[in-house]
């Protein structure tokens, strides 16, 4: 208790402009992905290299 938790989910695509594109989602994933987000009170974070990885973290 009094930790976090980091979920990670990557793929090794061409990858995409990720912080952008949470910004101003135009997809049915990616709105869910920052309501979700939002609802559990977590962070999200991208990385785009060899591909696109998300990090969302919380507190436990």
């Amino acid at each position: 208790m009094g930790g976090n938790f980091t979920l990670m989910v990557s793929d090794n695509g061409v990858g995409f402009d990720g912080e952008e594109a949470l910004k101003k989602p135009n997809s049915l994933g990616l709105t869910l992905i920052n309501a979700l987000t939002e609802q559990i009170n977590g962070k999200i974070k991208t990385t785009l290299h060899n591909g696109t990885a998300y990090y969302i973290s919380i507190e436990v």
